[in-house]
């Protein structure tokens, strides 16, 4: 049986050393290091292992072994999915099964002092780790990150093997939990998100998610205070002493603007006892902060540094952004004003590699959404990957985080104890970040006790405390229990709760003309247009709350942005399709946001028409400018404003929509439909469509090697 299989040559080879890039490595097999992420000051390094591993779909008996021979597996890099799946993909045809995943390393014999932990970022759904064979952790649940402390269990005088088998069948103790033939999205197993190896010194910050303390771990900011003149920062930063000695540290704190200059520090001394942790809380002054908002998603820079004996141990870099939120009865605020929210609904699976997303297509995809002319997203029905977001706080999109739910309710306290778990853990990840802006602390579409939602909320806010934690779930299903509802509305329209704020989690799904293809072509995405916008408008299902017409509605989500499938369908309601091309739906929403904020895209027209024999002479155009022109073949065939088209959809545009312009054409002409915007007398945007030409064949022509 062979010691070292197919990755042998990929993973640091004999007499090579893991270390991260800039430092020399002897790599005589030409194989792929552990590659810095460029975190390496202070002492601590993270260490990418995204790249390198074996794997096997199927359960195999001692494949945790380090002497195991994985020669026949495949090479693989994550973020990996364990088959490949249809493009358009259904629960009947997904995998689920076992599959086990295997990396060889060497660790540098210099790092032998330092604590070392894994952080896998997401598996789906559950997995067992085992490191040189001996079983190191386990965890349940595909949608959040764990971290695994391998320190004193390496190897420094040879190969180290990590093995995981990780396991998509469906188990009911872990949520969401319903069986996957009756779910509502799909999971489609592996190691979906990314892989880092941590090292810092035995003094260093600790993980909220390792640490497991309440409102602890790590560094936690928040902002008690924020106006333009001035912003406090309260910055709570959790340092572990591992040596069996106490240890005199400093913490020092600062906050760097985007230019890189120190906008205020602080710093604090104490005595950390052997084998112990302590927290410090430190209060920063910030003068004329830049507050951050979804048109100007201003980023700062939290460094926090721990000195021992004057000696830098460990570095912390923390990106914040400083603002402060609030519901009220009227709707949602932000730094003090009111915004209406404009969201879409958003699940995490692509064609083909389903969960799978390396991170430039989760900044993709929150770049879509927000030129789009959305400023907010429901982050359904479970913790997104880090990557979106990161993105979401860059771009400017506002985040509502849900835990794992949908439909189904497991009375045993495994279950119950895992749905706690999973609200704390997604606060301790993401408290920090200024896109989240709503917690649903509830299992979506789900008739849990009442015992149930007062401990979830309790959950949350003890993660959070302040007046910044703000809780969500449906008004009927105990909603008196949140900070915040959907669904306020009785059947007969009128409104149970006049002075709780609420929102439209869900809205556009309903009758058939809103589920279409973009391949059924332009008819059926006209249709999907023009009963989204009558939704919009008011008269859409009675307990979506009204949306437009509601004068106290703090917004809504979309649902749904992209087509996905589900436990027997393809699901069709997108605004884009599953490869994320724009369906009519996604310009037309675009036309809500304003023509003069430039962060959504600024102004815009767009023609809904192929303009061939077969379409309709009826042709709409969306647009935000003050006035549409539109010509076929450079004739003018009409002129509306933006002012008089409002009687057409008099609720979206009280609450600055744009609804969208019909023109029709005297009869088909084959060219081209020309659609120009202007903003007060001046060409702000145009559009083009062309009748297409006659088809042209493709010829392909074989090599025959000579």
């Amino acid at each position: 049986m062979r010691r070292r299989g197919v990755l042998a040559a990929g993973l640091a080879g004999v007499g090579a050393a893991l270390v991260p890039a800039g430092r020399a490595a002897a790599e005589p097999d030409g194989g792929v290091s552990f590659v810095s992420d460029g975190a390496g000051q202070g002492g601590r390094r993270v260490l990418n292992c995204n790249t390198g591993w074996a794997f096997w779909r199927e359960d195999v008996s001692g494949a945790h072994k380090p002497g195991f021979d994985d020669a026949q597996w495949a090479a693989v890099s994550l973020p990996h999915t364990m088959r490949l799946e249809r493009k358009h993909p259904s629960v009947y045809d997904v995998f689920a099964g076992i599959g086990w995943y295997r990396r060889y390393f060497r660790l540098d014999p210099q790092d032998g002092g330092r604590r070392l932990s894994v952080v896998f970022d997401g598996v789906q759904t559950d997995c067992v780790v085992y490191l040189n064979g001996e079983k190191v952790a386990e965890h349940q649940g595909g949608y959040m990150g764990f971290v695994v402390d391998i320190t004193g269990k390496v190897r420094f005088d040879g190969d180290n093997v990590l093995a995981v088998r990780v396991s998509n069948l469906d188990e009911p103790l872990t949520p969401p939990g319903k069986p996957r033939t009756q779910l509502g999205f799909l999971t489609f197993g592996g190691i979906y998100r990314g892989v880092t190896l941590r090292m810092t010194n035995p003094v260093h910050i600790s993980d909220p998610l390792q640490e497991d303390l309440v409102a602890g771990g790590g560094v936690f900011v928040s902002y008690p205070k924020a106006t333009t003149l001035r912003a406090t920062a309260q910055v709570k930063t959790h340092v572990v002493n591992e040596t069996a000695d106490a240890a005199r540290i400093r913490l020092t704190t600062a906050l760097y603007d985007a230019e890189g200059t120190a906008v205020a520090h602080a710093t604090d001394t104490g005595t950390i006892s052997g084998k112990d942790g302590r927290a410090f809380t430190q209060t920063l002054s910030v003068a004329r902060p830049h507050l951050w908002h979804p048109d100007s998603p201003y980023l700062y820079r939290l460094v926090s540094q721990v000195f021992v004996d004057d000696r830098l141990v460990d570095t912390v870099t923390t990106r914040t952004g400083i603002r402060r939120i609030d519901y009220k009865a009227d709707g949602f605020y932000l730094n003090g004003e009111r915004l209406y929210l404009r969201g879409a609904n958003c699940h995490q699976n692509y064609a083909y590699i389903g969960d799978a997303a390396p991170a430039s297509m989760k900044y993709r995809e929150v770049l879509r959404l927000k030129l789009g002319g959305f400023n907010a997203v429901r982050a359904a029905h479970y913790p997104h990957d880090v990557a979106f977001l990161d993105a979401c706080d860059e771009l400017g999109l506002l985040v509502v985080a849900c835990e794992p739910g949908w439909q189904y309710w497991n009375g045993d306290q495994t279950f119950v104890s895992r749905t706690y778990r999973d609200i704390a853990t997604v606060i301790r990840r993401d408290r920090n970040r200024p896109s989240v802006i709503l917690w649903e602390t509830s299992l979506n579409e789900t008739h849990y006790p009442q015992w149930w939602a007062k401990e979830a909320v309790s959950v949350a806010h003890a993660e959070m405390p302040g007046d910044q934690m703000f809780t969500s779930a449906d008004y009927g299903i105990w909603g008196g229990e949140y900070d915040v509802d959907y669904k306020v509305v009785n059947t007969d329209g009128s409104d149970p709760a006049p002075n709780g704020p609420f929102l439209t989690r869900e809205w556009g799904d309903w009758e058939d003309p809103s589920r279409t293809d973009r391949a059924a072509g332009e008819s059926a995405m006209v249709d999907q247009v023009v009963i989204r916008q009558r939704y919009l408008n008011g008269d859409g299902y009675w307990d979506w709350g009204g949306l437009d017409a509601n004068n106290r509605i703090g917004g809504y989500f979309l649902w749904v942005f992209e087509d996905y499938g589900t436990n027997d369908v393809y699901q069709k309601s997108g605004a884009v399709d599953i490869d994320r091309y724009p369906k009519y739906c996604y310009h037309w929403l675009k036309s809500m946001q304003p023509a003069r904020n430039s962060n959504h895209g600024g102004p815009m027209v767009f023609v809904a028409s192929a303009h061939t024999a077969g379409s309709e002479k009826k042709v709409r155009v969306f647009s935000n400018t003050d006035r549409v022109l539109l010509y076929q073949n450079g004739r003018l065939v009409g002129e509306q404003t933006r002012a008089d088209n409002a009687a057409t959809a008099p609720n979206v545009a009280a609450k600055g929509g744009s609804p969208y312009y019909t023109f029709t054409l005297p009869q088909f002409a084959a060219g081209e439909l020309s659609a120009e915007g202007y903003l007060g007398d001046v060409l702000a945007a145009t559009h083009h469509v062309s009748t297409p030409g006659a088809a042209h064949p493709t010829r392909l022509r074989t090599s025959t090697g000579s």
